[in-house]
């Protein structure tokens, strides 16, 4: 029997100040909200074993409350939601290095709380996201120090909540149906355990392949204080016609990692990450419109390199690390939402982990 609970919450004041010039530091005041969210889940599962096989039922509770108040006008307004999310889960294990595995859950991702109330302090209806995830795969460990991992997966919205004009304009909450489906390959080496020697050098590679990621319907902008922005055809966003591809949905990403550790306790690791080209917006804009503000086109795949060195100084149970992402300095394109954003440069971090 497994059982948990989590209260969280938190709060945010947000100020924004209009300036007159690219370098003012103040301005008139534009907005200045309150707001805050109260969020409550527990979880209830239960594993009953079978000779080989494994059944594990469990539900998931979810209570969120929103609150957003306008302190320009002393405007505000209220949402709650909560939501029952079953899930069961089956492995079979007819070899000692075999498992086989089935599982589904139903998902759920709340609204933000400036989604679901208006500036006014009127309710929005935009709703949870919910979807149905299942997953189907076996996992082995077929010789000494060698694991391999093989999974179908599908994710089934019901409904996904994004931002309506992806691609420009103003930006409404929207919401749709949606699909993805695809399947993701684990493996990994060790040397080390393979020829039982304390000098290890270890491959790993996960890759993902979401072979579809398509719109089951149009997606439908929501009115905001009763008023759905012109920007949206027919209700519509524009370009989010079912068929499509969702954006910032690559089809292809791999991380590969070559490493060595030795018992002395030290790990150095070199990370190759890749990830595939992917639209920006719902209508799927390939090419790259001249003269435009960034937010629309494709963005193409790119490659970065990571680095990272841990060494556990035993004495004092500490661990001394230093990491480089992008060790290249490579530039390349993550986002179009508001214009282009670009990746993080090189970016250097060193530090220890003290445990007592």
């Amino acid at each position: 029997l497994d059982a948990g609970f989590r209260a969280h919450y938190e709060e945010q004041f947000r100020e924004q100040l209009n300036g007159v010039s690219p370098n003012a530091r103040t301005g008139s005041r534009s907005e200045n909200n309150e707001r805050t969210t109260d969020a409550y889940s527990g979880f209830l599962q239960n594993k009953f074993l079978v000779g080989d096989w494994s059944f594990t039922p469990g539900v998931r509770i979810e209570h969120v409350q929103f609150n957003r108040a306008n302190l320009l006008d002393n405007k505000s307004g209220e949402s709650l939601l909560t939501e029952v999310l079953p899930a069961f889960g089956i492995t079979y294990k007819p070899l000692e290095k075999v498992t086989a595995f089935f599982g589904f859950h139903g998902g759920f991702a709340p609204p933000r709380a400036e989604d679901a109330i208006s500036n006014n302090g009127n309710l929005i209806d935009v709703g949870p996201e919910k979807s149905w995830n299942y997953e189907v795969g076996v996992r082995t460990k077929p010789y000494e120090g060698t694991q391999f991992d093989f999974t179908l997966f599908q994710a089934d919205f019901s409904q996904q909540n994004a931002v309506g004009s992806i691609a420009g304009g103003s930006t409404p909450i929207a919401s749709g149906e949606a699909l993805y489906e695809g399947l993701e390959l684990f493996g990994r080496q060790d040397f080390g355990k393979l020829f039982n020697t304390d000098h290890n050098v270890y491959m790993q590679v996960s890759y993902t392949w979401v072979a579809n990621a398509e719109m089951r319907s149009p997606f439908k902008c929501l009115p905001v204080d009763g008023i759905v922005p012109t920007t949206c055809l027919n209700g519509n966003v524009p370009g989010a016609e079912a068929g499509n591809r969702l954006p910032y949905s690559p089809e292809h990403t791999l991380s590969a990692t070559i490493g060595y550790t030795h018992s002395i306790g030290l790990d150095v690791q070199l990370e190759t990450v890749f990830v595939g080209e992917q639209f920006s917006d719902f209508a799927n804009t390939f090419a790259v419109p001249v003269n435009e503000n960034g937010q629309f086109g494709k963005i193409d795949d790119y490659v970065v390199l990571n680095f990272a060195s841990t060494y556990h100084v035993k004495p004092i149970n500490t661990d001394i690390f230093v990491a480089v992402k992008n060790l290249l300095d490579e530039s390349y394109i993550v986002d179009r939402t508001r214009g282009i954003l670009p990746g993080s440069p090189r970016l250097v971090q060193a530090g220890f982990n003290l445990k007592f």
